[in-house]
């Protein structure tokens, strides 16, 4: 039996629900990324006792480098 295919005005639709709904996953995501790096900065300034204006002023290099060498965040969307 020959599958019918949905009118294009249809599809048109789903693509769009398709794209609406990865993009606000998107946006999700990066809301949970940006919420880590924050909690991650502002324990980095905690910990060395100075504020976050002192970090995103420090100059690239070897004083900064003490306070935040590097800082890696993954973010794995099991929603499927």
């Amino acid at each position: 039996m020959k599958r019918k295919e949905a009118p294009s005005i249809v599809q048109k639709g789903l693509e769009e629900d398709i794209q609406v709904k990865y993009s606000e996953r998107k946006e999700a995501t990066n809301k949970v990324i940006t919420s880590l790096l924050e909690e991650c900065l502002n324990r980095s300034c905690k910990t060395q006792g100075i504020s976050r204006d002192y970090l995103a002023n420090l100059a690239p290099g070897k004083v900064k480098r003490r306070v935040v060498d590097d800082i890696s965040i993954m973010v794995v969307n099991l929603h499927n």
